[in-house]
């Protein structure tokens, strides 16, 4: 038990203390000028104004992201949304969020569990994100993708900062990979495991991307949790086993409201 408390706290500094190595977003990735993700999402501090997670509009009122980006107040953040295609700085739409949910179980330290849900004021879009519900297992060789917006607090307080200025015109970012058999000391922690593709084995998700959509076939099957800068693996909690606390906590508020 105490080699796996020690095995933790090592994978989650290297996952939020390495040292910069180049952007804190998708790594030699591309944008998403298909608009391949109408349904992504950017979660941001209201002040100052700074992105730090991804997540998925999953119904009008509703977005799927990691727990450990719902660990904040309501009153802090905004969601913000629109055409991603464009560079970030022309997308001003933004929805105000009510309520957010990190899943009951969520552990921090081993980030376990890590998948919540942020309640917000309708967004009118029709692009919403589908869910698989596949037994995550069985998805092993599946080519994949995901995108992320990636966070600027690197680069806040920098005034005329060219990799500020970079940073903020920037779009949504996508990489891709293949679903791949978890490290050992991952295999127990039920995630998804990616593993870069073999024509470009630099690429991968990053620590900005946290709360990112993992999409086969169109669908969503994962979600961005802890990731590391020193390993080529990214993890990803798969929402095949947390489909029914999605349910319940969709339809709990609903019947709140009535």
């Amino acid at each position: 038990m105490y080699f796996l408390f020690i095995l933790a706290i090592l994978v989650k500094l290297s996952a939020n203390k390495a040292p910069s190595r180049g952007d804190l977003r998708v790594y030699k990735g591309g944008y998403d000028t298909h608009n391949e993700f109408p349904f992504a999402v950017l979660l941001q501090r209201k002040h100052p104004p700074a992105r730090f997670c991804t997540g998925s509009l999953i119904a009008e009122d509703w977005v799927l992201t990691a727990a450990h980006c719902v660990q904040i107040s309501v009153l802090l953040m905004v969601i913000r949304y629109g055409d991603f295609t464009k560079p970030a700085n022309e997308t001003k739409l933004y929805s105000s969020v009510i309520k957010i949910y990190a899943h009951p179980s969520y552990n921090q330290i081993f980030a376990l569990n890590d998948i919540g849900l942020i309640f917000i004021e309708k967004i009118p879009r029709k692009n919403h994100a589908k869910l698989l519900a596949v037994d995550y297992k069985t998805l092993i060789g599946l080519h994949v993708k995901y995108a992320g917006f990636g966070y600027i607090f690197k680069h806040l307080f920098e005034k005329n900062s060219e990799e500020k200025r970079k940073t903020e015109l920037n779009s949504l970012k996508t990489g891709e990979g293949i679903v791949t058999r978890c490290e050992i000391y991952y295999a127990t922690f039920n995630v998804l495991c990616i593993a870069p593709k073999c024509s470009n084995k630099k690429q991968q998700a990053r620590p900005g991307d946290s709360g990112g959509p993992l999409v086969y076939d169109g669908r969503v099957i994962g979600v961005a949790r802890s990731i590391s800068f020193f390993n080529p693996i990214s993890h990803y909690t798969p929402v095949s086993l947390y489909l029914e606390w999605i349910q319940n906590t969709i339809r709990f508020n609903d019947d709140d409201k009535v």
